[in-house]
């Protein structure tokens, strides 16, 4: 894993479950970026992104849980 996808998976594990702008500029980041992930940096993602359903407030409001939602499926059909 490259230092830049362990600072995008940083990003992405602060902006989890916050409700706040930064969900969104985050998940629409990585989205554009998913294809020029490895294959260990999207594994890694999924997983957080699948395990913050068990947190107390799951990913934060609607509209960031849309967010996430989103980059879910675009990490999981990425190449």
């Amino acid at each position: 894993m490259t230092t830049q996808e362990q600072i995008d998976i940083s990003a992405l594990r602060y902006a989890l479950g916050r409700r706040t702008y930064i969900t969104g500029v985050v998940a629409e980041y990585l989205m554009e970026k998913a294809d020029s992930l490895s294959n260990k940096a999207r594994a890694n993602m999924i997983r957080d992104i699948e395990h913050e359903a068990s947190s107390p407030l799951p990913y934060g409001d609607d509209c960031d849980k849309e967010s996430w939602m989103e980059l879910l499926n675009v990490l999981k059909g990425a190449k």
